[in-house]
């Protein structure tokens, strides 16, 4: 029997929540908390945003760089190019999905799903030293549909050439099918 299983069953269950696959010590310490049945020993959803596994801040500086260098790649890119790699992001699987939300997370710091410019602002001019010309003309790219913020599948569209998140070339070929009409 699963763990889930013995939840369902009888709301408390001992074991690991590896089912053959590693999870780290803190990322089970997050989904024990939240899996608690009674409300009052749950982990709140700020709580569990607030855990060091969820901001994983330490493991994220080495590609921060590459990062910001995706959203200028992206900032220069044409129309095309960018609506392209709108139909990629939208076809990702929830693993690759999940690599890009971690960075999203740092910058969105209100945790309220988007990015707005003082947010975006605020990462780029303290750690980057990016000029505030060049992130209106960022958070003018990424914003889409005009209003006035940066949404997760916004900010995933420019990640998605971005080589050291190890998404795969294969993912090209999806909006090349789509616009391939005589496959």
């Amino acid at each position: 029997m699963t763990l889930l299983e013995k939840l369902s069953r009888r709301g408390h269950a001992s074991g690991n929540l590896r089912g053959g696959g590693f999870i780290s010590n803190e990322a089970q310490g997050v989904v024990k908390g939240l899996l608690q049945v009674s409300p009052d020993d749950r982990m709140t959803a700020v709580k569990a945003l607030e855990h060091p596994w969820m901001r994983d801040e330490d493991n994220l500086s080495d590609t921060s760089v590459s990062i910001v260098d995706a959203m200028q790649s992206f900032t220069t890119a044409s129309k095309f190019p960018r609506c392209c790699l709108q139909m990629i992001a939208w076809s990702l699987f929830n693993v690759e999905r999940a690599r890009v939300r971690r960075y999203f997370l740092r910058v969105d710091t209100s945790r309220d799903g988007t990015i707005t410019f003082s947010e975006l602002r605020d990462v780029l001019c303290t750690k980057f030293q990016i000029s505030k010309q060049k992130i209106v003309a960022m958070f003018n790219c990424l914003d889409t549909n005009s209003d006035n913020e940066i949404h997760y599948s916004d900010f995933l569209a420019a990640m998605v050439h971005n080589r050291r998140l190890g998404l795969h070339d294969g993912l090209l070929r999806i909006p090349f099918n789509k616009f391939d009409t005589d496959c």
